[in-house]
């Protein structure tokens, strides 16, 4: 079986998702999803879908607020 080389390193996926779990969106959505990530880091929005499933991050479940300037 031939395993295709990775495209994006770990610091890549790692800024992903600590944006996806610290950050707001600039459009004044209240959450990420996986399109306004993907269009914000200009990654596949299947690639980001695939990775917060991979890592069990769900921004539209999170308990804390995200305060504005964040």
């Amino acid at each position: 079986m031939v395993v295709r080389p990775r495209t994006y390193e770990d610091d890549t996926v790692a800024e992903v998702i600590n944006r996806a779990l610290q950050t707001k969106p600039t459009d004044g959505s209240t959450q990420w999803s996986a399109r306004s990530l993907a269009a914000a880091t200009g990654i596949s929005k299947t690639t980001v879908h695939r990775w917060l499933q991979t890592f069990s991050v769900q921004p539209h479940r999170q308990k804390h607020y995200r305060s504005a300037e964040a």
